[in-house]
């Protein structure tokens, strides 16, 4: 996954590339709304993401899901903030990764990926340089099966023990590596001026 992102970073041209994974849908109106939310702030967020709604493998809706902040709060936007210390140790807050766009500051900043949980190291980047806005409609029918790469699909009794093992050993690689990315995302910030060398030692 992070390859391939990388990969299509090189191959980019636009201010804000909104993300289209092959096995979710997006609603026709998603990029149109992200566009005008991210024009409203600014082009101040790095980071922009939505709500969606669950779907099964054969497409039947499972309810919404990806909500931040505050479920009782109607405003359509929100920007989520947070420290850098507060997100490596809890990773929130965290964008939607089905429903991410971001801007290529994000990469031409920091530089490519080392980690396929590409949202978690994007979201750090974004509370590192940036802004992360948040859009409460669903703009995203988000596929959850067997096959899913990080999770499993909720109440999917039919995986194996060994394809259950293997996925969570992926995802337990992937965060070391997220992580480690994570940290050498923080020295760059320190050697550029961001941060103070008390800052870099406590993250």
């Amino acid at each position: 996954i992070g390859g391939n992102v990388n990969r299509m970073m090189e191959l980019c041209r636009g201010k804000l590339v909104v993300i289209a994974a092959g096995d979710d849908v997006s609603l026709p109106m998603r990029t149109e709304v992200t566009f005008q939310a991210w024009e409203q702030f600014g082009r101040r967020p790095t980071s922009v993401c939505s709500s969606y709604t669950t779907i099964a493998a054969d497409g039947t809706e499972r309810g919404i899901g990806g909500l931040r902040g505050d479920p009782n709060d109607p405003s359509p936007f929100r920007l989520l903030k947070g420290g850098l210390f507060g997100f490596l140790s809890t990773q929130h807050p965290v964008v939607c990764g089905c429903s991410h766009a971001w801007s290529p500051e994000l990469f031409n900043y920091f530089g490519p990926l080392n980690s396929d949980l590409e949202d978690l190291v994007l979201s750090f980047r974004s509370l590192a340089i940036g802004q992360m806005l948040y859009l409460r409609q669903p703009l995203v029918k988000y596929r959850r099966h067997g096959g899913n790469v990080s999770f499993f699909a909720g109440g999917d009794d039919t995986t194996s023990f060994a394809h259950r093992e293997s996925r969570l050993r992926w995802v337990d690689e992937q965060t070391v590596r997220a992580y480690d990315n994570m940290l050498a995302d923080v020295e760059l910030l320190h050697r550029k001026g961001c941060l103070t060398s008390e800052e870099r030692d406590r993250l």
